[in-house]
């Protein structure tokens, strides 16, 4: 390590004193080319004074103008290779000495022989010259070697971004931004491998749906462990906030509607659903439609079925009750548990869902009577 520092030091001397003699000859030229400058500027002046110029200062003028011209060359040159210098010099201290934003000056992570990594190519590199049993007096001409450098692979540039997200926040931001060129392909993949890591180790936790059998619906007003009320503006992420692994079945109530931004999202919420459980059936209330619009909004939730196959779409004309009125039709009032029950009775007969809403009615009729009572 100590080598290399010194061969950086040296080459970083060698451009400066190099740097330094092509700006003094620069300055020499331009002082050259100040005085022909003036030379001409005088002759000129004495040819309108006398008002006649003789030949042999006609010549003197031409020549003069020629020198006058090759040195203008001459600067011109002398400028673009001075600046090249610059930049070549300046490129070269930007990558030796920059800063990466840390605190207390540039992230270094210092390797297990003691040697220190002030980015993560380096450290990878230095993880692969270890897999690779490379002895310690020659891990650093290692590094250099092209062939040596293609082996590196995903494994290495992950561990060594890892290392440097943990020491350095400038490194962190550049992985969680995903903020590499075209050159640095791997290395993007190795950061995104990294950041899914992390964003899957650091997600939510979810809770853990106790029942077996629920029923979600949206503006239901109802409390019961087997209800999940679902807010329109969280429909698309309510899903992923609960673990579903006790849950066998699910009903889902749905507004019928036309609107396409709507249905859209009730349609993606169910097949969300649908992944999670055995068996789901979609029930409508609501009208959110005209009554002749009924037949067509049925026809797209049917379209359901091929996408889930566990899924069954109840038929909102089916006729219910002593009157033998079409479901869509019966009025469903928010806020009631035993109303709920009672429609999902005449939607779903015998499923699971209606005996679990039942035995909470049941419980809580006692608790209304000695209210009453008192």
């Amino acid at each position: 390590m100590e080598e290399s520092k010194r061969l950086l030091e040296d080459k970083n001397l060698e451009l400066t004193e190099e740097l330094d003699r092509s700006a003094a000859e620069v300055e020499t030229m331009r002082k050259k080319v100040e005085e022909a400058e003036k030379l001409v500027e005088k002759l000129k002046k004495a040819m309108v004074k006398e008002k006649a110029v003789s030949g042999g200062l006609k010549g003197s003028i031409g020549h003069l103008e020629k020198k006058l011209a090759k040195a203008q060359g001459d600067r011109k040159a002398a400028d673009g290779r001075l600046g090249e210098f610059e930049r070549w010099i300046e490129l070269f201290r930007k990558e030796e000495k920059e800063e990466c934003g840390c605190q207390k000056g540039k992230a270094h992570y210092v390797e297990a022989l003691g040697g220190e990594c002030h980015d993560p190519k380096s450290l990878a590199l230095s993880t692969l010259a270890r897999n690779e049993k490379i002895a310690s007096e020659d891990v650093n001409l290692m590094k250099c070697e092209e062939d040596f450098r293609k082996k590196l692979g995903k494994s290495e540039r992950l561990e060594a971004l890892r290392k440097f997200a943990g020491i350095c926040p400038t490194w962190a931001s550049k992985i969680m931004r995903n903020d590499w060129t075209e050159e640095e392909l791997e290395w993007r993949e190795a950061a995104e491998s990294l950041k899914k890591e992390v964003m899957y180790r650091n997600q939510p936790q979810k809770a853990i749906i106790q029942e077996k059998y629920i029923l979600v619906g949206q503006r239901m007003g109802l409390k019961s462990k087997a209800v999940f009320e679902v807010r329109t503006a969280t429909i698309s992420t309510w899903k992923q906030k609960f673990g579903w692994e006790k849950v066998e079945k699910a009903v889902v109530l749905v507004e019928w509607t036309k609107d396409d931004k709507q249905l859209k999202a009730l349609v993606n919420l169910v097949e969300e659903i649908a992944k999670e459980v055995w068996e789901l059936v979609v029930v409508p209330a609501r009208m959110e439609c005209g009554y002749d619009e009924v037949g067509g909004v049925t026809e797209k939730w049917q379209k359901v079925r091929k996408t889930a196959l566990n899924v069954e779409v109840v038929d909102p004309m089916t006729p219910v009750g002593p009157k033998k009125m079409p479901l869509i039709l019966c009025d469903l009032k928010p806020g009631s548990l035993e109303k709920m029950m009672e429609y999902l009775a005449c939607a779903i007969p015998g499923h699971s869902l209606v005996d679990r809403l039942r035995a909470d009615v049941e419980d809580s009729e006692p608790k209304i009577k000695k209210h009453r009572a008192n």
